[in-house]
């Protein structure tokens, strides 16, 4: 069995639910069930992968799950960077702290909990990345 990633969706057009590969240039096929799409998909990835060899057309590599340090270094300016010092020492707390409460904050995170929807609607945000730069406040609690 092939080891690519699978998304699988529900499509209300079609009324079915889709599973996709993504390696594989979006790769789909469909089921009733989660598990009866996958299935299909699994055996359209078996042909696909058949005609990639015999076409001797270059085997895209299956994805893996990434993992995070959790630590990341950001390039910024001079000036941006000394206003966010200033807002972090206004604040009473690191620049490190600071900078981390307004990203969750723009997530909709509190603490270090997980965020309700990996992508926010725009009338949920309370703020855009953008924003960041134009206020110093303390996150809600």
């Amino acid at each position: 069995m092939a080891k690519y990633s699978m998304r699988v969706a529900w499509s209300p057009e079609d009324e079915v639910f889709v599973a996709s590969s993504p390696e594989l240039g979006g790769l789909s096929a469909h089921g009733v069930t989660p598990p009866e799409a996958t299935a299909e998909l699994s055996e359209a990835i078996d042909l696909a992968l058949g005609t990639y060899e015999k076409e001797g057309w270059e085997v895209p590599e299956p994805q893996t799950l990434r993992t995070y340090s959790g630590q990341l270094r950001v390039r910024l300016p001079e000036s941006l960077h000394a206003w966010l010092a200033g807002a972090a020492e206004t604040e009473g707390v690191s620049l490190n702290t600071f900078l981390v409460a307004k990203l969750s904050e723009v997530r909709g995170v509190s603490g270090r909990g997980r965020a309700r929807s990996p992508l926010p609607s725009q009338s949920s945000r309370r703020g855009s990345p953008a924003r960041l730069t134009d206020r110093a406040e303390a996150p809600n609690p």
